[in-house]
Protein backbone atom coordinates (compact mmCIF):
# COMPACT_ATOMS: atom_id res chain seq x y z
CA UNK A 1 0.00 0.00 0.00
CA UNK A 2 2.83 2.39 0.89
CA UNK A 3 4.65 1.67 -2.40
CA UNK A 4 1.41 2.23 -4.40
CA UNK A 5 0.97 5.55 -2.66
CA UNK A 6 4.59 6.54 -3.41
CA UNK A 7 4.22 5.63 -7.10
CA UNK A 8 0.95 7.54 -7.42
CA UNK A 9 2.40 10.57 -5.64
CA UNK A 10 5.48 10.57 -7.87
CA UNK A 11 3.40 10.29 -11.05
CA UNK A 12 0.74 12.89 -10.21
CA UNK A 13 1.37 16.56 -10.59
CA UNK A 14 0.46 18.91 -7.84
CA UNK A 15 -3.01 20.22 -8.60
CA UNK A 16 -4.60 23.13 -6.83
CA UNK A 17 -8.12 24.19 -7.67
CA UNK A 18 -9.08 27.81 -7.91
CA UNK A 19 -12.06 27.99 -5.57
CA UNK A 20 -12.63 31.73 -5.80
CA UNK A 21 -16.02 33.00 -6.91
CA UNK A 22 -16.26 34.02 -10.54
CA UNK A 23 -18.81 36.80 -10.80
CA UNK A 24 -19.52 39.10 -13.69
CA UNK A 25 -18.16 42.57 -13.17
CA UNK A 26 -20.31 45.61 -13.67
CA UNK A 27 -17.44 48.11 -13.65
CA UNK A 28 -17.44 50.63 -16.47
CA UNK A 29 -14.91 53.38 -17.21
CA UNK A 30 -17.46 55.90 -15.90
CA UNK A 31 -18.65 54.13 -12.73
CA UNK A 32 -17.49 51.31 -10.53
CA UNK A 33 -19.79 48.45 -9.55
CA UNK A 34 -20.05 49.92 -6.09
CA UNK A 35 -21.05 53.36 -7.42
CA UNK A 36 -23.75 51.71 -9.53
CA UNK A 37 -25.02 49.76 -6.51
CA UNK A 38 -25.04 52.87 -4.32
CA UNK A 39 -26.93 54.81 -7.01
CA UNK A 40 -29.61 52.10 -7.25
CA UNK A 41 -30.00 52.05 -3.46
CA UNK A 42 -30.37 55.86 -3.38
CA UNK A 43 -32.94 55.78 -6.20
CA UNK A 44 -34.97 53.09 -4.44
CA UNK A 45 -34.86 54.93 -1.12
CA UNK A 46 -36.39 57.91 -2.88
CA UNK A 47 -38.91 55.78 -4.80
CA UNK A 48 -40.08 54.11 -1.57
CA UNK A 49 -40.32 57.47 0.21
CA UNK A 50 -37.70 56.44 2.77
CA UNK A 51 -35.07 59.05 1.84
CA UNK A 52 -36.12 61.46 4.59
CA UNK A 53 -36.06 58.87 7.40
CA UNK A 54 -32.71 59.02 9.22
CA UNK A 55 -32.93 55.40 10.36
CA UNK A 56 -33.20 54.14 6.78
CA UNK A 57 -30.44 56.42 5.53
CA UNK A 58 -28.06 55.43 8.34
CA UNK A 59 -28.79 51.74 7.78
CA UNK A 60 -28.28 52.01 4.00
CA UNK A 61 -24.96 53.82 4.52
CA UNK A 62 -23.79 51.20 7.04
CA UNK A 63 -24.71 48.28 4.78
CA UNK A 64 -23.17 49.87 1.70
CA UNK A 65 -20.01 50.60 3.69
CA UNK A 66 -19.70 46.91 4.65
CA UNK A 67 -20.46 45.79 1.08
CA UNK A 68 -17.76 48.10 -0.27
CA UNK A 69 -15.23 46.98 2.37
CA UNK A 70 -15.88 43.29 1.57
CA UNK A 71 -15.93 43.83 -2.21
CA UNK A 72 -19.42 42.35 -2.71
CA UNK A 73 -20.95 45.00 -5.01
CA UNK A 74 -20.81 42.68 -8.05
CA UNK A 75 -22.53 39.94 -6.01
CA UNK A 76 -25.49 42.18 -5.16
CA UNK A 77 -25.76 43.48 -8.73
CA UNK A 78 -25.61 39.93 -10.10
CA UNK A 79 -28.33 38.72 -7.74
CA UNK A 80 -30.50 41.73 -8.64
CA UNK A 81 -30.25 40.98 -12.37
CA UNK A 82 -31.03 37.27 -11.91
CA UNK A 83 -33.99 37.90 -9.59
CA UNK A 84 -35.40 40.65 -11.84
CA UNK A 85 -35.29 38.45 -14.93
CA UNK A 86 -36.58 35.33 -13.15
CA UNK A 87 -39.48 37.23 -11.56
CA UNK A 88 -40.77 38.03 -15.05
CA UNK A 89 -41.21 34.29 -15.71
CA UNK A 90 -41.96 32.66 -12.35
CA UNK A 91 -42.99 33.41 -8.77
CA UNK A 92 -40.11 34.44 -6.53
CA UNK A 93 -40.56 34.20 -2.76
CA UNK A 94 -40.16 37.21 -0.48
CA UNK A 95 -36.81 35.99 0.83
CA UNK A 96 -36.14 34.40 4.17
CA UNK A 97 -33.39 33.73 6.63
CA UNK A 98 -30.63 36.18 7.41
CA UNK A 99 -30.82 37.81 3.95
CA UNK A 100 -34.15 39.34 4.95
CA UNK A 101 -32.18 41.44 7.45
CA UNK A 102 -30.62 43.47 4.64
CA UNK A 103 -32.08 46.82 3.68
CA UNK A 104 -30.00 46.73 0.49
CA UNK A 105 -31.63 43.40 -0.45
CA UNK A 106 -35.04 44.93 0.22
CA UNK A 107 -34.34 48.04 -1.84
CA UNK A 108 -32.94 45.98 -4.72
CA UNK A 109 -36.07 43.81 -4.75
CA UNK A 110 -34.14 40.68 -3.82
CA UNK A 111 -36.29 40.34 -0.70
CA UNK A 112 -39.73 41.75 0.02
CA UNK A 113 -39.35 42.22 3.76
CA UNK A 114 -38.52 45.63 5.21
CA UNK A 115 -35.89 44.73 7.83
CA UNK A 116 -36.25 47.97 9.77
CA UNK A 117 -40.01 47.63 10.09
CA UNK A 118 -39.55 44.15 11.60
CA UNK A 119 -36.35 44.80 13.57
CA UNK A 120 -34.20 42.39 11.58
CA UNK A 121 -30.42 42.58 11.95
CA UNK A 122 -27.97 43.24 9.13
CA UNK A 123 -25.17 41.63 11.14
CA UNK A 124 -26.84 38.20 10.98
CA UNK A 125 -26.59 38.37 7.19
CA UNK A 126 -23.26 40.08 6.62
CA UNK A 127 -20.57 41.92 8.52
CA UNK A 128 -16.88 42.60 8.15
CA UNK A 129 -15.73 39.77 10.40
CA UNK A 130 -17.87 37.13 8.68
CA UNK A 131 -15.93 34.83 6.39
CA UNK A 132 -17.42 33.77 3.08
CA UNK A 133 -20.10 34.97 0.74
CA UNK A 134 -23.51 36.09 1.95
CA UNK A 135 -26.31 33.59 1.50
CA UNK A 136 -29.63 34.80 0.10
CA UNK A 137 -32.37 32.26 0.76
CA UNK A 138 -35.50 32.46 -1.35
CA UNK A 139 -37.98 30.19 -3.01
CA UNK A 140 -38.82 30.07 -6.71
CA UNK A 141 -41.97 28.71 -8.28
CA UNK A 142 -39.77 26.92 -10.79
CA UNK A 143 -36.12 26.44 -9.86
CA UNK A 144 -35.18 25.69 -13.48
CA UNK A 145 -36.49 29.08 -14.61
CA UNK A 146 -34.23 30.75 -12.05
CA UNK A 147 -31.24 28.80 -13.35
CA UNK A 148 -32.19 29.42 -16.99
CA UNK A 149 -32.49 33.16 -16.25
CA UNK A 150 -28.93 33.19 -14.94
CA UNK A 151 -27.76 31.27 -18.01
CA UNK A 152 -29.49 33.77 -20.33
CA UNK A 153 -27.72 36.63 -18.61
CA UNK A 154 -24.26 35.17 -18.21
CA UNK A 155 -23.95 32.23 -20.61
CA UNK A 156 -24.46 28.49 -20.40
CA UNK A 157 -20.84 27.80 -19.41
CA UNK A 158 -20.83 30.45 -16.68
CA UNK A 159 -23.59 29.16 -14.40
CA UNK A 160 -23.41 26.23 -12.00
CA UNK A 161 -26.61 25.41 -10.09
CA UNK A 162 -26.02 24.86 -6.39
CA UNK A 163 -28.73 23.88 -3.97
CA UNK A 164 -29.45 22.03 -0.78
CA UNK A 165 -31.35 18.78 -0.73
CA UNK A 166 -33.32 18.09 2.40
CA UNK A 167 -35.15 14.96 3.41
CA UNK A 168 -37.76 14.34 6.03
CA UNK A 169 -36.81 11.41 8.19
CA UNK A 170 -38.68 9.60 10.92
CA UNK A 171 -37.55 12.07 13.60
CA UNK A 172 -38.73 15.04 11.46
Amino acid sequence: IERTYDIAWDQCEEIWFDESAKLPTFDTPERSSFQQLADIVKERLIKEGLHEDKEYIDRAIMELDDIKYLGFADYFLTMTKVFDLASEETIIGPGRGSGAGSLVNYLLGITATDPIKYGLLWERFLHRAKAGWPDIDTDAGDRDILIDSAKKLFGEESVIPVSNFNTLKLKS
